[in-house]
C-alpha cells in the first residue's frame, strides 16, 4: 500500500494537534488504547542515560509494542533486592528504581511490553573497561545472580542479548555466543517463577544480531543454503548469527528476533535480503524485525564516516548522487574490495516506506507478523546531529516521530498524541 505525501502530513498533523491537547505527560489519568499484543511488533529501545523530564519513559508513545531498556551491564556490579537506584548496572537512569518501575507499570497498563537489554556496543563496553564482560557473566553465578534480581525488581517483561562482540566468524565465537545465550535465555525463563512483580506475562527471549550475521562467508561452506548462493559476504565477521541459529540449533530458543539492519553503509548492504536471509532461519510465527536508525542516532563522521546510510521517510525523497546515503547501492555480497569490483546492484531507497512495505506485505502475502525496530525512542540531541538540519531536496531526513508516524501509516498501527522526539 503506498501512501501519498499528503495523506502522511494530514496524519502527522492529525498526530500533532492530539499531542497539544494531552499533553506528553503519561500518568494515572491517562488511558490511551490497550494494545493487543497479538499485533505485528514496533519494537522501539529507550536510551537510559537521557534522563531529560520531558523524554521519561512513561512518555513513550503508544504506537509501539515493546520498550527495550539500554543497556544492563552483563558483568553488573554489585545489586541486591535492597537497591534503590542503578548504579554500576549499566543503565543509566538518575531516576530511582522504585520510579522507573512505577512508569514501565504505566507503560504495562498500556498494553507496551518492557524488555531489558543487556550488552550493547562492544567498544561502549570496551570503553568503561568492561572488555571481558560477557565472559564474565557466563563464567561466575553473581553476575547472572545481580540480572536476575535486577530484571525482576523492575517487573520486565523479558530480556534482550544484544551481544556485539562478534567481530570475527570463527570456533571460539560461535561458542562463546552460544554459552551468552543459553544463559540469558535461561534467566529469562527464570523470571518466570520468580515473578515477584505479579507480572502474569510469559517472559520472552530476545536475540537482537548483527546485519550480516545471516550472511554466507567461507565458515558457512557447509550450509546448504550457502552452497546453493556460492558467494560470501563483502564483510568481515559476517555469518556468526547464521552459524549460531543453525549449525549450533539456537533458534528454538528465540522468542523474538531484531535485525540492526543498519551501521553498514549504503554501498554493499541490502536490508530487504538481510530480512529475508534471518526469517528463514527462525521457526515461523517467532516475529523477526527490521531496524530503522534516524541520523542523529547513527555516529556521524565515525568509522562509517560518509558511507554512512541516511534514512529518508519516502521513497520519492531519496537520491543516490544528490543525497549520498538514502539509496542502498548494492548487496552485500559484491565485490567491492576487489579490483575492479563486481557488483551485485540494487539501488533500494533507504527510507520507512521501502522498509515498512516490505515487512506489511510480507505479513499479508506469506502470513508471517514480523515488525520493525527503531534506534532509538527519542532524538538524542546531546550526542549527535538535529536530523533537522540534515535534507535531501529540500526533505529532511527521518526523526523517530515522522518515522513512528510513517511506520503507523502503513502498517496499520494506531497512532496516539505522545511523540517521541
Amino acid at each position: 500500500m503506498k501512501i501519498s505525501k499528503i495523506g502522511f502530513n494530514l496524519l502527522l498533523l492529525t498526530a500533532l494537534v492530539v499531542s497539544l491537547k494531552t499533553g506528553n505527560a503519561a500518568d494515572s489519568s491517562f488511558a490511551p488504547k490497550v494494545l493487543n499484543q497479538t499485533r505485528t511488533p514496533f519494537v522501539g529501545y529507550y536510551p537510559s542515560w537521557l534522563n531529560l523530564p520531558d523524554k521519561r519513559l512513561d512518555q513513550v508513545s503508544r504506537t509501539f509494542s515493546h520498550v527495550f531498556l539500554s543497556f544492563a551491564l552483563p558483568n553488573i556490579g554489585p545489586f541486591t533486592a535492597q537497591s534503590t537506584h542503578f548504579a554500576k548496572t549499566g543503565l543509566d537512569f538518575e531516576d530511582s528504581i522504585s520510579n522507573i518501575r512505577a512508569q514501565i507499570e504505566i507503560l504495562q497498563r498500556d498494553g507496551i511490553q518492557v524488555i531489558l537489554s543487556v550488552g550493547g556496543s562492544q567498544a561502549a563496553l570496551v570503553a568503561k573497561k568492561h572488555g571481558r564482560a560477557w565472559e564474565n557473566l557466563v563464567g561466575q553465578k553473581k553476575y547472572r545472580e545481580r540480572l536476575l534480581v535486577l530484571a525482576n525488581k523492575l517487573g520486565v517483561d523479558g530480556i534482550d542479548m544484544d551481544y556485539e562482540a562478534a567481530s570475527r566468524n570463527n570456533n571460539a565465537t560461535v561458542t562463546q555466543y552460544a554459552k551468552v545465550m543459553d544463559v540469558l535465555h535461561g534467566l529469562a525463563k527464570r523470571l518466570n517463577a520468580l515473578n515477584a512483580a505479579g507480572n502474569p506475562n510469559p517472559r520472552l527471549f530476545v536475540l537482537t544480531t548483527s546485519p550480516i550475521g545471516a550472511d554466507c562467508a567461507p565458515e558457512t561452506k557447509s550450509d546448504e543454503t550457502c552452497q546453493q548462493l556460492q558467494l560470501n559476504s563483502a564483510w568481515a565477521g559476517a555469518g556468526v548469527e547464521r552459524r549460531l541459529l543453525k549449525e549450533r540449533g539456537k533458534a528454538n530458543l528465540v522468542d523474538m528476533l531484531n535485525i540492526m539492519s543498519y551501521d553498514i553503509g549504503f554501498r554493499a548492504y541490502d536490508p530487504q535480503l538481510a530480512y529475508e536471509q534471518y526469517r528463514a532461519l527462525i521457526p515461523a510465527g517467532i516475529p523477526v524485525n527490521v531496524g530503522l536508525e534516524v541520523l542523529d542516532s547513527a555516529v556521524i563522521g565515525g568509522s562509517q564516516g560518509a558511507e554512512k546510510s541516511l534514512l529518508m521517510l519516502n521513497d520519492d525523497d531519496v537520491d543516490a548522487d544528490a543525497c549520498p546515503g538514502t539509496v542502498m547501492l548494492n548487496d552485500q555480497y559484491s565485490a567491492i574490495w576487489d579490483t575492479p569490483p563486481t557488483l551485485r546492484v540494487i539501488n533500494r531507497p533507504y527510507s520507512v516506506e521501502t522498509l515498512a512495505t516490505l515487512i506489511n506485505t510480507a505479513n499479508q502475502e506469506k502470513g508471517r507478523s514480523d515488525g520493525l525496530l527503531l534506534w532509538s525512542l527519542f532524538r538524542i540531541e546531546s550526542e549527535n546531529l538535529d536530523p533537522g538540519q540534515v535534507s535531501c531536496k529540500g526533505l529532511t531526513a527521518a526523526t523517530p516521530e515522522t518515522t513512528r508516524i510513517r511506520a503507523a501509516e502503513i502498517m496499520g498501527w494506531p497512532v496516539d498524541g505522545l511523540n517521541v522526539d
